[in-house]
């Protein structure tokens, strides 16, 4: 589900936040707090749901998640061994 998605994004401004999009469809969010639950693509439209219902929609392409409020989440690229 949502292959080319899956991996982890960090925010531009605040790299320490990171964002996991999963194979299985679910999302781990580590702001200053941790949110976790499932998520959704459809053309270039994200939407996630936490598991207290709250839902986030945002534009996604291959590398880049701009969220609702315009902040801007980058791919990170697993480092070479």
């Amino acid at each position: 589900m949502c292959s080319p998605y899956v991996g982890t994004y960090a925010k531009e401004t605040l790299p320490e936040h990171r964002l996991e999009l999963k194979k299985n469809g679910t999302f781990s969010l580590v702001e200053a707090q941790k949110f976790e639950g499932k998520y959704s693509v459809n053309g270039l439209t994200i939407t996630m749901t936490t598991k207290d219902g709250v839902t986030a929609t945002g534009i996604i392409s291959s590398n880049l998640l701009v969220d609702s409020h315009g902040g801007k989440w980058f791919k990170q690229t697993a480092p070479t061994p």
